[in-house]
């Protein structure tokens, strides 16, 4: 599982050295952790990471994520401080990923390597 994981990250971290990835956009706001609560609360949505695959996550409002990767999948808590997100994963590596708002459109900054990806809702 932790393999699958790694196989569809490395891509990215591998194009991340090779290219330096771009940054949020210029007016891409940071988001107050109550108003970051309310955007992605009992949401679900999905991003295309560099590496051309895509993830599925959901925020439930019980406090628990759900991911799926490709054919893996996890779940764990998951809690804002300040602009960002931070999920305790059951398997895969926990940590916290940066976001911001640039009018109805959250991008995040992913804290497995960096990339900027824009999340679509579910």
């Amino acid at each position: 599982m932790k393999a699958l994981f790694l196989l569809l990250v490395l891509p990215s971290v591998a194009l991340a050295q090779a290219t330096p990835l771009p940054g949020f956009a210029a007016e891409a706001k940071p988001l107050e952790a109550e108003a970051l609560r309310t955007r992605v609360n009992g949401k679900a949505f999905s991003y295309k990471t560099a590496a051309g695959g895509t993830v599925r996550v959901e925020y439930k409002d019980n406090g628990y994520a759900f991911v799926n990767v490709g054919s893996s999948n996890d779940s764990g808590k998951w809690r804002v401080e300040e602009s960002a997100v931070c999920v305790e994963w059951s398997r895969f590596p926990a940590g916290c990923s940066e976001f911001r708002s640039l009018g109805e459109t959250l991008q995040v900054k992913l804290r497995s390597n960096g990339e900027i990806v824009v999340l679509s809702p579910r």
